[in-house]
């Protein structure tokens, strides 16, 4: 047995919702551009600069092996259609790309704007049976699931109202009191079972 109680709109959350921010003018310094994360530009800055010292790095130690491998006379022979020029810009387009990526993770933000929302909403308490005889298999697969996906199916269509739970057997608790967090909620319903209340029977009390 699934029992709903709903009571009357909440004044105290009914209204405007109070503004986070000091009823003042927007000023330049509050448009400005600021991060959310501002320790990834930092991470990003000594990303590039270890990426820059690998490839003075490798430059080095590839110019080494040609000195041992080929005598200068040939080197430039060796060499031609190379064009360092061409493989420096490669590798700063890389480096630059690198870098915005991570003022991308660092989330760039600027200013902001107010808003005034209005929320209202009921209270729902549910109160589910939860001794044996919900196991009875009448209803499909059980009893006492067909309750908890009703309920589910229910919970998952509102919006703004807040909800708890009562399970009952020989006595009755609030498992999960008035709240705005479904999940939570949901939590709690996936929880009940009939070895929640030993005692049994069917006390609403």
């Amino acid at each position: 047995m699934v029992s709903c109680a709903r009571a009357g709109v909440d004044a105290s959350r009914t209204g405007p919702c109070p503004n986070p921010f000091p009823q003042t003018s927007m000023n330049p310094q509050d448009s400005s551009l600021h991060f959310a994360q501002p320790l990834w530009i930092l991470a990003g800055v000594a990303a590039c600069v270890c990426v820059a010292l690998l490839f003075v790095r490798f430059d080095r130690r590839r110019e080494a092996d040609l000195a041992k491998l080929v005598h200068p006379r040939f080197r430039l022979r060796l060499l031609e259609g190379f064009s360092p020029r061409l493989r420096n810009l490669k590798r700063v387009l890389w480096l630059l790309a690198l870098l915005l990526l991570f003022i991308a993770v660092a989330r760039p933000q600027k200013g902001y704007e107010w808003r005034d929302v209005k929320r209202k909403g009921i209270d729902i308490l549910f109160a589910v049976d939860t001794s044996r005889s919900m196991l009875a298999e009448d209803l499909s697969p059980n009893r006492l699931e067909r309750a908890r996906l009703g309920i589910l199916d229910f919970v998952g269509k509102l919006e703004g109202d807040r909800v708890g739970l009562i399970p009952f057997a020989g006595s009755a608790f609030a498992l999960c009191p008035l709240t705005l967090d479904y999940e939570a909620f949901r939590e709690s319903l996936n929880a009940i079972d009939t070895d929640l209340i030993p005692r049994q029977g069917t006390d609403l009390a």
